[in-house]
C-alpha cells in the first residue's frame, strides 16, 4: 500500500501547489487519471488488506482461547470427582460468570456432573482447581484485549473506506465544478484529501 499512499500524497501536493499558483485546472487533469486509478485499487484491496490484518490479530488471540477451553476441561473433569461444597459451588460461578466475560460467541456454562462416587475436596483441592480459575480469567483477560484491537482495526478500515469514497467523489466533481467557477467544490476535494491523509496514517499507525 506504500506506494500507492505515497502517489497520493504527491498528487495531493501537486493539486495544492497549484491552487497557490492558479494552475488548478492544468493540475486537476494531469493528476486525475492517476489519483482516480489509485483510489480505485485501494478500494477495491481494501477488503483484503482488512483480511490480512485481523487474520494476524486473530492467529495471536487463538493461544488464549486454546487456554480458556483447556481450563474449562480440566476444571471440569476435576469437578466430577468432588461432592459440591459451598466453596466449589462459589468457584464454580466465579468460573462460569468469568467465561460469560469473554467475547466470543458459543461459549458454554460448566455443569457440575459428578461421576458415581464423590468425595469432599481438600485444601490442596480447592487451590489447584481455583488456579484454574485463575489461569482462565488471565487468558480471558487477554483474549479480549486482542478483540478490542480487532475491533478498533474493522474501525479504521471503516472509516478509510469511506474516506477514500468521498475523496474520489470530490476529486471526480472538480472537472466540471472548475468550469463552473464552483470553488466551493474545490475546497471541498482538498478537504476530503486531507482527510485521507489523516485516515492513512491511523491505518498505518493500528498495525
Amino acid at each position: 500500500m506504500a506506494p500507492f499512499t505515497e502517489v497520493i500524497s504527491q498528487g495531493i501536493a501537486l493539486v495544492e501547489n497549484a491552487v497557490k499558483k492558479k494552475k488548478f485546472r492544468r493540475a486537476v487533469l494531469e493528476a486525475q487519471r492517476p489519483l482516480t486509478g489509485i483510489l480505485d485499487v485501494l478500494i477495491a484491496d481494501s477488503d483484503d488488506l482488512q483480511d490480512i490484518f485481523i487474520q494476524e490479530l486473530e492467529r495471536a488471540q487463538d493461544p488464549y482461547r486454546k487456554q480458556v477451553d483447556s481450563c474449562g476441561s480440566r476444571f471440569q473433569r476435576r469437578l466430577k470427582e468432588f461432592r459440591l461444597t459451598d466453596g466449589l459451588e462459589a468457584l464454580l460461578a466465579r468460573h462460569n460468570q468469568i467465561r460469560t466475560r469473554m467475547r466470543r460467541s458459543g461459549v458454554k456454562q460448566i455443569t457440575y456432573q459428578p461421576t458415581g462416587s464423590v468425595a469432599d475436596p481438600t485444601s490442596a483441592d480447592m487451590e489447584a482447581m481455583t488456579l484454574l480459575v485463575d489461569q482462565a480469567e488471565l487468558n480471558v483477560i487477554n483474549y479480549n484485549y486482542v478483540e478490542g484491537k480487532i475491533l478498533a482495526q474493522i474501525s479504521v478500515f471503516e472509516e478509510y473506506r469511506n474516506v477514500l469514497g468521498v475523496t474520489k467523489q470530490a476529486f471526480m466533481a472538480l472537472p466540471a465544478a472548475i468550469n463552473a467557477a464552483q470553488f466551493a467544490a474545490t475546497n471541498s476535494f482538498i478537504k476530503q484529501a486531507r482527510d485521507l491523509r489523516k485516515a492513512i496514517l491511523k491505518l498505518q499507525e493500528a498495525k
